[in-house]
């Protein structure tokens, strides 16, 4: 399981994604993706994580923050 917020502060609105996250690290999916970036002239390994989205819930700032929306 894993969790990704995202939030306009300004506007006080948002969402959280939660489900199962696939990690690729050294197959084809990585290596295609990975070599599109410069992240090995920083870092001596990295990886690309994909989550299928199971749920979806509202982060705004009323009273329905919480609330499960998908």
């Amino acid at each position: 399981m894993a969790a990704v917020a995202v939030a306009d502060r300004g506007a006080q609105q948002g969402f959280r994604f939660e489900g199962t996250a696939h990690i690729h690290e050294t197959d084809d999916f990585a290596n295609h993706i990975l070599d599109q970036t410069n992240i090995f002239d920083r870092f001596p390994r990295a990886g690309v994580v994909v989550i299928d989205v199971e749920r979806i819930y509202k982060l705004d700032n009323t009273l329905e923050a919480g609330i499960q929306i998908a």
